[in-house]
């Protein structure tokens, strides 16, 4: 059970001669994995050769944090092991709407997939989306609108200017037992060659839609997503960078991404429940020098248990495998079965 912990503090304000009184309502999660990694000869360290490795080890996302709130105004702050910073933003409710600043969860951002491996990952690059950047959001009932940071990630042998802030729009809305998310997102860039000075104008953007239906013991949901220049927008796409924008002679060359995830799971007891997710995506390239498909896909079952409140042991199983890439060699596959243990508190 999460402690909560009520903090009244009493601050003089100097200019303003007020007190403020906020409520801190602390938390924590500790989560360790312990998984077995069976590598192809393609993903393996060594050559020629499938490989085997076990991985136990405190997940990065493990973390510590809290909920403020004074009045019309809360916050939040979150940090993670190594001590990395996951959340800091601070939330003003002016009547018709909120405004946040901060560290956060970005419009694009949705969680679907509750898989645990390679630090909760949730399905990210197998056609979840994940982004969590500074920004400054503005909140109207299910609507959403936000400058992002904008993370632009260059093509190779330049580097990006950029004028604007990446800017994401997102709808949430519940309908009886079904929840909605549709969201967008774009960002304009200069590619410089650091070769020439030579420059070229370019953009990467997304739109997405997911569905969950959630009522009594069974959840089902699915999600697609469609963009371009996705590994410039700074999404992990499948293999690492195939996402992204080429650069061949003086033409900038896009790369499309169609995405999708389905995930089902049950709710077999208090203690016991089990889920289970695919996910696929496909990069495709306007490029003369490659222009086949890039796919990848990951699936995975796993069981969650929950010993007590907040006590939690999810065996899963699952692969990821990247088939082929654009040149027709094979990119390998991860087979892997362990659990993750988690303590909130």
């Amino acid at each position: 059970m999460k402690k909560l912990i009520v903090l009244t503090a009493a601050f003089a304000m100097v200019f303003a001669g007020t007190a403020l009184a906020a409520d801190w309502n602390f938390y924590g999660s500790s989560r360790v994995a312990l998984f077995s990694n069976m590598m192809s000869k393609e993903m393996s360290p060594v050559t020629n050769e499938d490989f085997t490795t076990t991985s136990f080890a405190q997940q990065g996302n493990s973390r510590i944090g809290a909920n403020v709130a004074a009045g019309d105004v809360k916050g939040r702050f979150e940090y993670g092991t190594g001590v990395n910073l996951r959340l800091l933003y601070g939330t003003w409710n002016f009547g018709s709407g909120e405004m946040s600043v901060g560290q956060m969860y970005n419009p694009t951002y949705y969680g679907l997939s509750n898989q645990v491996y390679d630090g909760d990952n949730g399905m990210a690059g197998f056609g979840a989306p994940f982004s969590r950047l500074d920004a400054i959001e503005f909140k109207f009932g299910g609507f959403k609108i936000a400058a992002v940071e904008p993370a632009v990630v260059a093509a190779a042998g330049t580097v990006s200017k950029v004028t604007l802030p990446k800017l994401e729009a997102a709808y949430n809305g519940a309908f009886g037992p079904v929840n909605l998310h549709v969201s967008g997102g774009w960002v304009g860039f200069e590619n410089v060659s650091t070769a020439t000075n030579a420059s070229k104008t370019a953009s990467a953007m997304v739109g997405q839609v997911m569905a969950k239906y959630n009522a009594g013991p069974l959840m089902v949901g699915g999600s697609f997503l469609y963009g371009i220049n996705l590994g410039n927008y700074g999404w992990n796409v499948g293999p690492a960078g195939a996402a992204g924008l080429t650069v061949v002679g003086t033409e900038v060359k896009d790369t499309t991404t169609m995405a999708f995830t389905v995930i089902v799971g049950f709710t077999i007891s208090d203690m016991l429940g089990i889920e289970g997710g695919y996910g696929y995506t496909v990069n495709s390239y306007d490029s003369a020098v490659s222009s086949n498909d890039d796919p990848a896909m990951a699936y995975y079952l796993q069981l969650p248990i929950t010993l007590a409140d907040g006590v939690f042991i999810i065996p899963e199983v699952g692969k990821y495998d990247y088939d082929e890439n654009n040149a027709k060699a094979k990119e390998g596959n991860l087979t892997y079965f362990g659990a993750k243990f988690q303590i909130n508190f």
